[in-house]
């Protein structure tokens, strides 16, 4: 959430990892959360956002390559804190017929145990990629921010 450590290091030097409880009370407290990566591809959506498969939510975010700098994207954000009313329009998804499952409740593929369940259940798939990172970059076409600039 913070980069791992930022707001979680403690004196003895270590991180605070996963302190949900810690963690909602941030968000609870802000208007937005910022999701960032620093390489931009085609089909991937954040983990940091939330983990869905069937997709995100219409109108539940706000896309920062729809502004054409930081100061517009502010005055954007600004307009929603100011307006309430069009703030919780952004939450009318929670309306419809939308369960909420806490993360220890899920058997998410994307963390280690889930990744390897997922080959072992796979076994007759007998695909070799040599090189996986580069498949990826391919099918998905990413784009790391140093070669944006």
């Amino acid at each position: 959430m913070f980069d791992r450590c930022s707001l979680t290091y403690n004196k003895q030097g270590t991180c605070r990892l996963f302190d949900y409880e810690y963690e909602g009370n941030v968000i609870e407290s802000c208007h937005f959360y910022f999701a960032l990566e620093n390489v931009v591809c085609r089909n991937y959506i954040t983990e940091k956002y939330i983990y869905i498969d069937a997709g995100i939510p219409n109108n539940s975010f706000i896309e920062t390559d729809d502004s054409k700098s930081a100061k517009e994207m502010m005055e954007y954000l600004n307009f929603f804190i100011d307006n309430p009313n069009e703030y919780l329009k952004y939450f009318n998804y929670r309306k419809g017929n939308m369960k909420v499952i806490r993360k220890e409740e899920t058997d998410q593929t994307h963390d280690i145990y889930g990744t390897c369940n997922k080959l072992q259940a796979s076994v007759s798939d007998n695909k070799i990629m040599l090189n996986p990172l580069a498949e990826h970059m391919i099918i998905n076409k990413c784009i790391f921010k140093k070669d944006m600039e």
